[in-house]
């Protein structure tokens, strides 16, 4: 008894057997045991459990330490992927950047701009990008409102110049079925035109070439005649010496009245030349001195506008005037469009040193 309560009072006098178990024998202990047993156990089971989940170092969403998953694949495969599967990108945008709405780019930024100035990261209007976006705006809007403007005034003047476009194409028809020749000119941007028009009656896209040259065409005699005579006299010199009373002389002017051009109608029209005039603003001295036969008027104030215009009724002043030829089927220029160069003989073969000798 003594030993068993020093036993209780010193238990480390007293060793137990080596069980390996140190616990409290009591019923009560061994209950207690039991329930922290079952307790450790489940412990023990879920820290097992974990510890498995941990086993191949993966995250909860499958992934590895580089992010890769089950499959080996890293997050541009995986995007990849997902582009495979619509044929649109992780922004739902097609191939060609367009997204579900069928919305580009630059329309997505022109609606993410609000009513209050701000875009739809909030930022104001104000920075370098944004500077350039209202910029490259405001210049499409322009080039829009500009070819509104051309399209709507070469309408107007079509319908305005319309019976006068077939009045000349007639005459011009007669004119060239007689072995009448056009002539154009004009200064800078007119020039250009007239030289455009020339060409296309001399080498049309389909139809009967009929003959027409530029007199600003040639540089040496356009530079010669300015030196000698003066610059204001550069085509009346050449309509001496090349117009006829069966010839067309078409003068091009956005003002309609160059002195130089004004100059050259004249004298187009005391040689017996129909004499043609495409003016711009309300048709200039064109219009107002009667020095040509016809005038076409291009009522704007652009300059850009009314050469495109003067374009336009060209282009139909010839396909008018070729449907006209029609009325004279027997009729052909008598020479080509542009002057040919004559054929030079082909030179004898000398002979060679060592033949000579022979």
């Amino acid at each position: 008894m003594a030993t068993e309560h020093t036993a209780f009072l010193y238990p480390f006098l007293h060793p137990q057997a080596d069980s390996g178990d140190d616990r409290d024998s009591s019923p009560r202990a061994g209950a207690d045991r039991a329930g922290h047993d079952r307790h450790d156990g489940g412990q023990e089971d879920g820290d097992h459990q974990g510890s498995g989940q941990r086993e191949d170092d993966r995250d909860a969403g499958g992934r590895d330490a580089r992010g890769r998953d089950a499959d080996g694949r890293g997050a541009s495969s995986r995007e990849a992927d997902s582009e495979r599967d619509d044929g649109r990108d992780a922004d739902g945008r097609d191939a060609d950047g367009r997204d579900a709405d069928g919305r580009d780019a630059s329309s997505r930024e022109a609606d993410s701009w609000r009513d209050d100035g701000r875009n739809t990261g909030g930022r104001h209007a104000g920075g370098p990008g944004d500077a350039l976006g209202a910029l490259l705006a405001e210049l499409a809007g322009s080039a829009r409102a500009k070819a509104r403007e051309s399209v709507r005034l070469q309408r107007t003047t079509l319908r305005e110049c319309a019976e006068s476009i077939a009045a000349t194409a007639a005459e011009m028809a007669r004119r060239f079925a007689r072995g009448g020749r056009m002539y154009t000119f004009g200064n800078g941007g007119s020039a250009t035109d007239a030289a455009t028009l020339a060409e296309l009656f001399s080498r049309p896209p389909h139809g009967r070439p009929l003959p027409a040259w530029s007199l600003a065409a040639d540089q040496a005699v356009v530079t010669a005649l300015g030196n000698d005579v003066g610059f204001e006299r550069v085509f009346a010199r050449q309509l001496i010496a090349h117009a006829g009373p069966d010839d067309i002389a078409v003068a091009l002017s956005t003002s309609g009245g160059s002195a130089n051009l004004l100059a050259g109608l004249a004298e187009a029209g005391r040689r017996g030349a129909l004499t043609v005039g495409f003016a711009g603003y309300d048709g200039g001295r064109f219009a107002a001195d009667g020095v040509v036969d016809r005038c076409f008027v291009v009522r704007s104030q652009s300059v850009h506008r009314i050469q495109e215009s003067h374009a336009l009724l060209g282009h139909h002043l010839w396909a008018a005037t070729q449907q006209r030829m029609t009325d004279h089927p027997a009729a052909y220029p008598t020479y080509p469009a542009y002057p040919r160069y004559p054929t030079y003989p082909t030179y004898p073969t000398y002979p060679t040193a060592g033949e000579r000798t022979r």
